[in-house]
């Protein structure tokens, strides 16, 4: 999956190759907001290497996120990206063992001009994808106990991982304006790598995290 993420860097700066200088065809900012299903593969608490609990129960929780890009002149159905979000922003979701997790991600992307018109130059409707290298921060709180382990503790840790992000989605201009509604599903993965030591030895949890999103956001194009 790492190798998937360097290879949408490579992209991406293939991208910004095309001209030294980039010129914008269009600049914007998006604001989303939508749930996702988190699914935990491997994700099994081990002390000193033996399995004590296994956390692969999927959870649903909600996503908040904001992107500010720009679409090249010289190739304008191309464009680059950066994207930002929050992962359980809402308080009260049941995220256990994982806590929010935030994730910056640098993405390419590629739109389909249709209706176009005078007023709509790049057109009213627009299908578009994107696919780019993300960092994901993710922090886990799990309370262990006897009988595995001797006294109480808690399993606290952040995990700073690199991973694949991938999107597509259905953009509608609006019509004497500059906004943009749109809908976009989202796919997430790395792997996560936590560990701590405890009077009893040392903790660990390595899960491979695949995030499925549905998101609904307003932009607006400069």
């Amino acid at each position: 999956m790492k190798r998937l993420a360097m290879l949408a860097l490579v992209m991406i700066l293939s991208l910004c190759t095309i001209n030294p200088v980039i010129a914008a065809a269009e600049t914007f900012c998006d604001v989303y907001f939508g749930t996702s299903l988190i699914n935990a593969d491997e994700s099994y608490i081990k002390l000193n290497g033996t399995t004590l609990y296994a956390e692969s129960e999927s959870k649903a929780y909600a996503v908040f996120g904001f992107r500010y890009g720009t679409w090249l002149d010289n190739i304008p159905c191309l464009g680059v990206a950066l994207d930002l979000s929050l992962n359980g922003a809402i308080m009260g979701n049941d995220l256990k063992p994982f806590g929010r997790i935030w994730s910056g991600s640098t993405l390419a992307m590629m739109r389909l001009p249709l209706m176009k018109s005078k007023e709509f130059r790049y057109g009213q409707l627009q299908p578009y994808l994107a696919v780019g290298p993300g960092f994901f921060l993710t922090t886990i709180t799990k309370v262990v106990g006897p009988p595995e382990v001797s006294d109480y503790d808690w399993f606290c840790d952040e995990s700073l991982d690199l991973g694949l992000d991938v999107r597509t989605g259905l953009s509608w201009r609006l019509s004497e304006t500059k906004m943009r509604l749109f809908v976009e599903y989202r796919y997430s993965q790395f792997e996560a790598d936590f560990e701590r030591s405890i009077p009893d030895g040392t903790l660990s949890f390595k899960p491979t995290l695949q995030m499925h999103y549905l998101l609904l956001g307003l932009g607006i194009t400069f």
